[in-house]
């Protein structure tokens, strides 16, 4: 998952760009990801 997000921080993905492409990656590998309620904006 840091590689993700170091990722995201360089190619300037906003938030919820970032959780739909996880999500994504979740999917391709067949794993329900834990939804967590984000308080940050």
């Amino acid at each position: 998952m840091n590689d993700y997000l170091v990722t995201y921080k360089f190619i300037g993905l906003t938030r919820e760009e970032l959780d739909k492409l996880i999500d994504e990656i979740f999917e391709e590998m067949g794993i329900v990801p834990l939804r967590v309620e984000k308080v940050e904006e």
